[in-house]
């Protein structure tokens, strides 16, 4: 048995919410600030933003090269190396929003189109999930950008973005975890 059922099976801690309160309701995300009662009958204050979600996807051409984004990213202003990535609309199913990510932001479209899985990447303060896909059989057309989004494309062999990850060198969160994921996987 895997270490995480023996965890969830044995755990039987949960943090009940006794009110919440929306401070903030923007584009992208909403944050709430919620008081929450402890199975001993103790209170404490949650900070949580709630994101719709995105989408990830590792786009592999036939020689296990992988389409890869560099773009500048204004919060931590610098330019980060990402795969192809997108928020999900409210109620949006994730895999019709990979499809059309990775059209509108590469120009491609794969005859093959993988689940791998998802993951949580700010559990302490945030619910948003985002899933990966594995796109095959690529052809490509033209790209339909978001306003104000500036991107470039290039495809780099796994092996070099795995050496990258290794290094230290590639820093955003959802491309690590996908190109790991993917290189365990495949």
């Amino acid at each position: 048995m895997c270490y995480y059922k023996i965890m969830k099976k044995n755990l039987n801690y949960i943090e009940s919410t006794v009110k919440s309160e929306k401070i903030f309701d923007g584009k992208v995300f909403r944050v709430f600030v919620d008081e929450v009662q402890f199975p001993d009958g103790k209170k404490s204050r949650r900070e949580v933003v709630s994101h719709n979600g995105g989408v990830c996807i590792i786009a592999v051409d036939d020689k296990e090269r992988v389409l890869v984004e560099k773009q500048y990213r204004y919060a931590v202003k610098d330019y980060l190396l990402e795969l192809p990535a997108g928020k999900l609309e409210k109620g949006e199913d994730h895999k019709e929003a990979g499809i059309r990510e990775l059209k509108e932001e590469t120009g491609a479209i794969a005859g093959s189109f993988e689940y791998l899985g998802y993951m949580i990447p700010t559990c302490g303060y945030c619910d948003e999930r985002i899933h990966f896909y594995v796109a095959k059989d690529l052809s490509f057309g033209d790209t339909h950008f978001d306003e104000f989004e500036y991107v470039e494309t290039q495809f780099v062999p796994l092996s070099d973005l795995m050496e990258m990850i290794k290094k230290g060198e590639i820093h955003d969160g959802k491309t690590v975890f996908g190109l790991t994921l993917y290189n365990l996987n495949k």
